[in-house]
């Protein structure tokens, strides 16, 4: 196994100095600071605001049914998610948790999906609905209040 550290695309140097995080803490970012990931992966930086790009999926959890994390990050699942509303997923495996491979409309909104729930958006994938938030070079999609799973997805492009 690889133990990955992130550098801080966020800032330039921490708050305080004795954190082992600046980042937000339910930043992706700060939470592989800690994890350990099967495969390294290198984040690039962009607007938080901003969904376009490509992403790469490192890791899906289930929180209530079967409680369990996949670490994904040795596979190749990319959103890329395209400026005209249009997200192409591909994926190197069969079975993954979140959106199987293919080309799906998507509407980004930045209002939470779930009252009193720390997700400032909204991303509709076809028909499906995420909590979602966006930093620097991390996105977490969160359907855990439906029981679904909470996706940690990587910016690469």
């Amino acid at each position: 196994m690889v133990l990955v550290a992130f550098i801080c695309l966020h800032c330039s140097e921490a708050e305080d100095p004795g954190m082992d995080c600046w980042l937000p803490s339910n930043s992706l970012a700060c939470e592989v600071l800690t994890t350990i990931l099967d495969c390294p992966v290198v984040p690039v930086a962009g607007a938080d605001d901003d969904i376009t790009g490509k992403w790469k999926l490192v890791m899906g959890r289930t929180v209530f049914y079967e409680p369990h994390a996949e670490d994904y990050s040795c596979n190749d699942i990319v959103y890329h998610f395209q400026a005209d509303g249009r997200l192409t997923v591909s994926a190197n495996i069969e079975d993954a948790m979140g959106v199987s491979s293919g080309q799906y409309e998507y509407e980004l909104k930045r209002q939470p999906l779930f009252e009193n729930f720390n997700r400032d958006y909204t991303l509709t994938i076809g028909n499906e609905k995420d909590a979602c938030s966006i930093f620097e070079s991390s996105m977490i999609l969160d359907n855990s209040p439906l029981d679904g799973p909470v996706l940690h997805l990587i910016r690469i492009q």
